[in-house]
């Protein structure tokens, strides 16, 4: 098989940070933005079949947030509370084409879809400092993923779409100095 192929990316990412200490409290609050364009051009030669294959996918992402985060110091024995908020609007936009120059013919894939969540995500921890050089915490976060397909599909059976999912991460640790 002989492919010529052409793949071009162009995206903008941009994100503001606020951030502010006091005695008994540390936070930061902010917004994220991502956009991409992205897209595949491509001729699969395949002498085997004798078959010439044109593929022209796009992907176009999109994510936007806003977050804020704080941890606070409500005692002076070292010990303090983290808490956090983040709410996300993620979408992908998707075509996929993949046909032979015969076209139509029964092994061509196209399709089109946009996988795309809107999601608050939260996490809270405490934390206990031991000593200047010993911090220990524990913490749970959740997160999630967009729902997906199958970005190579070879045949029209091979044509999938799985669901995205959220998932809640534990954490205990110690940072020492």
């Amino acid at each position: 098989e002989m492919t010529t192929n052409v793949v071009t990316n162009d995206y903008f990412t941009a994100e503001l940070r606020l951030s502010g200490q006091h005695d008994w409290l540390d936070w930061v609050a902010g917004a994220f933005y991502f956009k991409a364009d992205g897209f595949q051009h491509a001729v699969i030669d395949q002498p085997r079949t004798g078959l010439i294959r044109y593929l022209n996918n796009s992907f176009k992402p999109l994510s936007k947030a806003v977050y804020a985060n704080a941890t606070i110091r409500p005692f002076d024995n070292g010990l303090s509370f983290t808490g956090g908020l983040r709410y996300s609007d993620d979408k992908k936009v998707v075509s996929l084409s993949n046909l032979v120059e015969t076209t139509p013919n029964v092994t061509d894939i196209e399709f089109a879809l946009t996988p795309e969540a809107k999601v608050l995500s939260w996490k809270a921890g405490v934390n206990y400092e031991v000593s200047r050089e010993m911090l220990i915490y524990a913490s749970a976060a959740t997160g999630y993923t967009l729902p997906g397909f199958n970005p190579r599909p070879q045949q029209p059976s091979q044509v999938a779409q799985f669901d995205g999912n959220e998932t809640v991460a534990y954490e205990l640790g110690a940072k020492l100095d």
